[in-house]
């Protein structure tokens, strides 16, 4: 009886273990459901930008042990954790916090005026010298696909250069576009979504996404996978959107989830729900957070002039 009871115990600490396990979520994995991380990101993006640092690292903290971080360009909410760690004094590990950022990362970036006039305090907390980050950076280099982000970059300013010229050879782009196609398809198959953890910031295939065939090759074949990428943690929702928005529009004459201002919509849902759908803030969320960052700096230098 003390053998079955000992049996018994051990099976459910061992269930539990396997439990614990299987509920985080890293990016890629097969079952992959990124879009409740993305509305969270937004949500704890506010609460940073106006200074509940406390509110910010606690959803954080409890997001990054469901999901693996990924550090959205643009809004960089590891940084953000290790930021609101330190501004609202939860500094336990924060070293090795801050570590995993730059291995990760490559650095910790902020974009606000208010935290950058804070950055010498705060890596006096995290306590990380000068060759410790520069280690940490040269491990994250090293795990660039730099020739593949060579191939991108490449491809990126093909794509510019053909169309910035006075008199565009429609026969020319038309050839440029087929070996892009095939390209992306072959980038995919080969090294899966070319996302920052693998070629880093600064280089994308966004405007190469949105060039390519709107009549068979978005809808058939990169528009299903862009989607499949995004639900699975590997790029900012805003890509998918934005290329299904130039397709939509290609077809309907209106767009689906991001409308320029003055032009019309899909009928259906309320815009912001469909929004919703796909990881995407609300409509105003964008230009709201650009407001907050320029009274930022305008309040920045009028501080530096006196």
């Amino acid at each position: 009886m003390k053998i079955q009871k000992t049996v018994i115990v051990f099976s459910i600490i061992l269930l539990a273990l396997v439990s614990c396990k299987s509920s985080y979520t890293k990016i890629g994995d097969k079952n992959a459901n990124y879009i409740p991380y993305y509305l969270k990101v937004y949500e704890t993006d506010s609460l940073f930008i106006v200074g509940d640092y406390q509110r910010s690292y606690e959803i954080l903290d409890s997001l990054f042990k469901k999901y693996e971080p990924i550090e959205m360009e643009g809004y960089y909410e590891y940084s953000n954790y290790v930021f609101s760690a330190v501004l609202s004094d939860n500094t336990q590990n924060i070293k090795k916090i801050a570590k995993k950022g730059y291995i990760n990362n490559g650095d910790l970036s902020a974009i606000q005026v208010s935290v950058l006039k804070k950055l010498d305090s705060i890596n006096t907390v995290i306590g990380l010298d000068k060759k410790e980050i520069e280690k940490y950076k040269q491990i994250y280099s090293k795990n660039i696909n730099w020739k593949l982000r060579e191939q991108i970059h490449k491809m990126s300013d093909e794509d510019q250069a053909i169309r910035q010229v006075d008199k565009i050879d429609m026969t020319q782009l038309a050839d440029l576009t087929r070996v892009h196609e095939k390209m992306i398809k072959e980038i995919f198959e080969k090294h899966g979504y070319p996302n920052t953890k693998k070629i880093g910031f600064e280089e994308n295939l966004r405007a190469v996404f949105l060039h390519t065939d709107p009549v068979e090759y978005k809808p058939n074949y990169l528009l299903p996978k862009l989607k499949e990428y995004t639900i699975k943690g590997y790029e900012n929702p805003a890509v998918y959107a934005v290329v299904y928005d130039k397709w939509y529009y290609f077809n309907n004459r209106k767009y689906y989830y991001s409308p320029p201002k003055d032009h019309e919509v899909f009928t259906g849902a309320k815009l912001d729900s469909v929004r919703k759908t796909i990881g995407l803030p609300h409509l105003k969320y964008n230009d709201w957070r650009s407001d907050k960052f320029m009274k930022e700096i305008i309040e920045y230098r009028k501080e530096n002039r006196t």
